[in-house]
């Protein structure tokens, strides 16, 4: 009898996924976007029926399940909180909360437990009637909103502490990240591959098409939830799956008597061509993979997403270990025939050094796309003494 009744409950399930599949559709560009992997973002490239539209649904949310055969499943319930929180309190007019920065970065690792906002500087007001003369000219402050996470709260994805400050434009009426702070990047790769606990799974299982019945279409809160209310975070520790499909990273001591392998040659001192992708934190430079074999160049971006960068830059020597390398960027275009141009201040960033080719390190980075105009736009990177241009365009 009891066969019987997981055969109905998994016909029912698949009945259920079927219904959902105008949600499962637009799946990828929700919130669940902000923790795809690489390859589930190329998994929806190949999808072709509402069928399979579900299908990556269900296993998506499966390999993300911390309690396998189970019907539940508490990530995903966390993660619809984290969304609808986010819906409720940072929507900016059409867009819905959750895929705005502050949603994003909510919904990537969870809401922080101090959120201020310093709201008094929104004008110049504010320092014309402190003493002295108004340092700002006249012009308009924009309010500032600052986000903490304790070591408690960021230890998890391998930071002792995460500052995510965000700017609000009251003029555009939208708040930006404020992209001179790396924290928020720097946690997203870890955040990526904390939240698999089932990496193995290729299919969806049958517990997985079971629990798809406590599946809901996300609805955004009609009212913003209370600060106390904030989904809580529940135990990320890697499984013990996650655990055994981790790359070896301690070196191994070889025995008296064996073979010692020659010291690796560097190559030249050079840089790689730049090139666009969609996600250019989820590239693993130190899993002993080449990460820029196969690496294919977007040329189009739609506005709600974030142009990431990437190139190779090799020293030519072992002995030089780089610690930062300033890299300034600028973007170009035509927009109305009228000639646009977005420039960034010189930054340093972190390059990460690649296992495969001593010497050589991935530079990258990613630009919010949100305020561009659809058109096409040109790059340009600087970096040391090199210059490299890449051609790309916006779209709706």
């Amino acid at each position: 009898m009891r066969s019987l009744s997981l055969s109905f409950l998994v016909l029912l399930s698949a009945a259920a996924l079927v219904a959902q599949t105008e949600a499962a559709l637009d799946f990828p560009k929700g919130p669940a976007q902000w923790i795809m992997t690489a390859e589930e973002r190329n998994a929806w490239k190949r999808v072709k029926s509402e069928e399979e539209a579900a299908e990556v649904v269900a296993l998506f949310w499966a390999r993300r399940d911390p309690t396998p055969n189970t019907f539940a499943n508490e990530f995903r319930d966390e993660f619809n909180q984290r969304v609808k929180f986010a819906d409720a309190r940072f929507k900016e007019g059409n867009r819905r909360g959750s895929l705005t920065e502050r949603g994003r970065v909510g919904v990537t690792l969870g809401f922080p437990k101090s959120m201020s906002t310093d709201l008094e500087k929104r004008t110049s007001q504010y320092a014309s009637n402190m003493e002295g003369a108004d340092p700002t000219g006249g012009r308009a402050l924009a309010a500032r909103e600052e986000w903490i996470y304790t070591y408690e709260e960021s230890i998890k994805f391998g930071l002792p502490k995460i500052e995510v400050v965000f700017l609000h434009d009251g003029h555009m009426g939208r708040v930006r990240r404020d992209t001179q702070r790396n924290d928020f990047i720097s946690a997203i790769p870890a955040a990526t591959k904390l939240y698999i606990r089932n990496p193995e799974l290729t299919a969806v299982p049958e517990w997985a098409r079971a629990g798809a019945l406590q599946y809901e279409p996300l609805q955004a809160a009609s009212t913003p939830a209370p600060a106390e209310d904030r989904p809580s975070t529940f135990d990320l520790r890697p499984s013990e799956a996650s655990v055994a499909s981790a790359p070896e990273t301690t070196p191994k001591v070889e025995g008296r008597g064996s073979k010692v392998e020659s010291a690796p040659k560097p190559k030249a001192a050079s840089v790689g061509k730049l090139t666009l992708v969609r996600d250019a934190f989820s590239l693993e430079p130190e899993n002993g993979k080449d990460p820029f074999a196969g690496l294919a160049n977007v040329p189009e971006f739609r506005r709600s997403e974030e142009l990431g960068w990437v190139l190779e830059y090799c020293t030519g020597s072992l002995d030089r270990t780089l610690s930062e390398v300033q890299v300034t960027l600028k973007i170009s275009g035509m927009v109305n025939n009228e000639k646009v141009n977005f420039n960034a201040p010189a930054e340093d960033v972190v390059p990460d050094a690649i296992r495969v080719s001593p010497g050589c390190y991935l530079v990258r980075g990613g630009v919010p796309l949100m305020d561009m105009d659809p058109a096409s736009y040109t790059m340009f990177v600087k970096i040391g003494s090199y210059n490299l241009t890449k051609d790309f365009r916006v779209i709706e």
